[in-house]
């Protein structure tokens, strides 16, 4: 993921101390251990009301359950 401003600033902090490789590999094992946080930029996820709003509406569905059709059928 890229990295935010914040983000940025902290690799090139821990690079600078720890050098390239082992700087990269610090920052991103206080990361996931969740040391520094707020350094990936996320993406906006889509709203649920947008799929439902285009979505044709289902047509109603008759239950047919045991206790209907005992109550549609009096001699069973």
């Amino acid at each position: 993921m890229p990295l935010t401003e914040k983000g940025a600033k902290i690799m090139r902090a821990m690079k600078g101390q720890y050098g390239a490789d082992k700087g990269e590999r610090v920052f991103y094992a206080s990361k996931n251990k969740g040391t520094i946080s707020g350094v990936d930029k996320t993406r906006k996820k889509k709203k649920h009301n947008d799929y439902m709003r285009n979505r044709m509406p289902m047509p109603e569905r008759k239950n047919y359950g045991r206790q209907d059709y005992r109550r549609k059928n009096s001699n069973y």
